[in-house]
């Protein structure tokens, strides 16, 4: 009998552990596993997207485990397009290059995004269906795949820069790619040169806001979209 009284407490003790133990191991496997985590293919320019505010963006695939908020569905939102020039500049700021796609285990696919103006990087959900068997444009969960820009009719005459200008040529439109950036030297050197338009577009945030793409006739080395009014039509 004392035998069995010293026992029970060994018993209880192993069952309890046992059971902690089971729990754990089930706690674990309750998570989905990344089964594949490679770069998004495709021209970079063709992953373009806004997002629909119905996913927020996280550190890691946001169910798994350590995955911390990186920004909210509710801030997502306050980018969203408003009346004001001010508001579609943060727009077209905040809009989101996918440039890495995840599959877990559980069937989900989540795409690595960073927003225009490198303050956002981070995971968001994109629905059951690998992106880019449709080339990124039928993206679902929080993403809507957008185009920034739209072509504009040609102009046929030449022009040259406009006096007192500060627009700078740059290797994007501004804020219509990610990294969009000017292009090196000043234009000052080239006030007297006549600029050849051989691309017009216009951006799609801010809506109409047109860029040409141009090139010195004296300096064909000098190149690069500007903003139409850093230029003046030749008559």
């Amino acid at each position: 009998m004392k035998r069995l009284l010293f026992l029970i407490p060994t018993i209880l003790t192993v069952t309890l552990l046992s059971l902690t133990l089971s729990t754990t191991q089930s706690s674990a496997k309750s998570y989905p596993e990344v089964i594949s985590n490679r770069l998004s293919g495709g021209a970079a320019t063709s992953r373009n997207f806004w997002a629909n505010d119905s996913n927020a963006i996280y550190s890691k695939a946001g169910i798994l485990p350590g995955a911390r908020l990186v920004t909210s569905k509710s801030m997502l939102n306050s980018y969203k397009v408003g009346a004001s020039t001010d508001k579609l500049l943060v727009h077209a700021a905040y809009t989101l290059r996918g440039y890495q796609t995840a599959k877990l285990s559980n069937g989900s696919y989540y795409m690595k995004v960073v927003s225009f103006n490198g303050k956002i990087r981070g995971w968001i959900y994109v629905g059951k269906t690998n992106p880019a068997l449709n080339g990124f444009q039928n993206v679902g969960g929080g993403l809507q795949y957008v185009t920034t820009t739209r072509t504009a009719p040609l102009p046929t005459q030449l022009y040259k820069l406009r006096a007192g200008s500060a627009n700078a040529l740059w290797n994007y439109p501004y804020l219509s790619q990610y990294k969009a950036r000017k292009l090196d030297g000043s234009l000052s050197t080239y006030q007297n040169d006549i600029f050849k338009v051989t691309k017009s577009i216009y951006l799609t945030a801010p809506e109409g806001r047109m860029y040409y793409y141009v090139t010195s006739q004296e300096h064909p080395t000098i190149q690069g979209w500007i903003f139409v009014h850093g230029l003046q039509a030749i008559k």
